[in-house]
């Protein structure tokens, strides 16, 4: 026979219902904690910024990139606000897109700016190494709304920052190019100096220079001849005597 608890519910059913809730606890409990990213106070930094759209979650990365000249006109990062851990290396990486930029921090300090490029590929790694939230710019296009931040761990303060060393990327107008113009100008083409000079003369000129040294031969011989002659005469004369 059912026994109710007063609540019109048998035990039963109350067994059923502990047991549904126990499942549904573990499952949530096997897929993982989920946390929601919270915004950040930018303290009205974003407020002229042309690509912002929130902060993304990036924490659980050892290492992140920002895009430079994102956008449909090349004149954004992306993303605009990223949220890392303490720690992290964050790697402004140029798309090639909108000129020249650079990576410049304004408001929450000066300690780091890049080099002006444009060149695709072109790396620039900072390394966060403490809480705290880092405003920077694009100093050509920041009037413009280039700007970002950096939302370290917890976000309260400003971050330490380790700045690395800033690799230019291939515009692809260098390397093969002139690895060509050299092959280009190498002993085939005898233009190096030293291998065009040592050519041998060609057969016309070796003729000419035959018929040079016979001329001069019998201009040598016609200049001493009257000579010659002058003296078989004495010779003669002498004879006689």
């Amino acid at each position: 026979m059912a026994t109710h608890d007063g609540t019109g519910m048998t035990r039963r059913d109350l067994f059923r219902v502990g047991v549904g809730a126990a499942t549904a606890a573990t499952a949530a409990g096997a897929a993982g904690p989920t946390h929601a990213q919270e915004e950040f106070d930018y303290g009205g930094w974003f407020e002229d910024a042309n690509n912002y759209d929130g902060t993304v979650d990036a924490t659980g990365e050892d290492e992140v990139v920002v895009e430079v000249g994102a956008g449909d006109n090349g004149l954004a990062f992306a993303p605009s606000a990223v949220h890392v851990d303490v720690g992290t290396t964050v790697v402004f990486e140029w798309t090639g897109a909108g000129g020249v930029h650079n990576v410049t921090e304004r408001e929450s300090g000066s300690r780091y700016e890049s080099d002006l490029a444009g060149e695709a590929g072109t790396r620039y790694p900072l390394t966060f190494e403490s809480d705290g939230i880092s405003t920077y710019v694009c100093t050509p296009h920041a009037s413009v709304g280039m700007k970002g931040a950096i939302v370290v761990g917890s976000g309260e303060g400003v971050p330490d920052v380790s700045v690395g060393e800033m690799s230019v990327g291939d515009s692809g107008s260098g390397g093969d190019g002139s690895e060509g113009s050299e092959s280009g100008s190498g002993d085939d083409s005898g233009s190096d100096g030293s291998g065009g000079s040592e050519e041998e003369a060609p057969p016309a000129m070796q003729g000419n220079n035959d018929v040079f040294a016979l001329f001069g031969l019998s201009a040598v011989v016609a200049f001493l001849s009257p000579f010659a002659v002058v003296l078989l005469m004495r010779r003669d004369d002498a004879t006689e005597a």
